[in-house]
């Protein structure tokens, strides 16, 4: 829980001993996001080298927990196992992942931010660009792949106030934090509130 609440706070460096000390206290099987929260915090302290070292540390038949489905995808996607085209199906995901309300769309959003930084690695910022676009698209609030994708939004350019209320997830959330005024509107068919919506979140 350090390492995780470490990484949110862009304590990057200071989390990945957190990180690695988790890869000796857990199972195997479960290293999937340590896995992927050091790839990424690698990559963004630029360390591409250490990142690509660190998928090592888990082998490529380990059978991960239903939760960890995104985070095992991420890591397949960073080691070559999985091409990006076919990395996320919504179709197949609904099948697998915990049969929980809303859990396709979490999952999505750790995947999201996964597929921004294997675009960064690969150099095709242009790709990066547009996982992070449809990740504010299909935001799940709370969600540490969202959370740590905000920032890049806004350093990409992209506005992080625009944000699509078509999903029942987004909409029971501002519910929850608008005045009544504001909350008839969101019944109203593809309406875009623009909001500090993300100051909430």
């Amino acid at each position: 829980y350090r390492a995780t609440t470490l990484r949110l706070m862009d304590k990057v460096e200071d989390c990945l001993s957190d990180f690695k000390a988790c890869l000796d206290l857990t199972a195997e099987n479960e290293h999937y996001s340590l896995i992927h929260w050091l790839y990424t915090s690698y990559c963004e302290l630029g360390r591409y080298k250490e990142a690509q070292e660190c998928l090592s540390l888990i082998k490529d038949d380990v059978v991960p927990p239903q939760m960890d489905y995104g985070y095992s995808m991420c890591v397949k996607l960073y080691k070559g196992l999985v091409k990006p085209e076919e990395f996320i199906d919504e179709e197949k995901m609904a099948k697998v992942v915990l049969p929980r309300e809303n859990r396709v769309q979490l999952e999505e959003n750790t995947m999201l931010y996964g597929l921004y930084w294997y675009w960064m690695v690969h150099g095709n910022e242009e790709e990066a660009k547009k996982a992070i676009k449809r990740l504010l698209e299909i935001a799940y609030p709370g969600a540490f792949g969202y959370s740590k994708g905000l920032p890049i939004a806004k350093k990409l350019g992209l506005s992080v106030f625009s944000i699509s209320i078509s999903n029942p997830l987004l909409q029971r959330t501002l519910v929850s934090i608008l005045p009544q005024k504001a909350q008839r509107k969101l019944n109203q068919e593809s309406f875009f509130l623009h909001c500090w919506l993300p100051l909430f979140l």
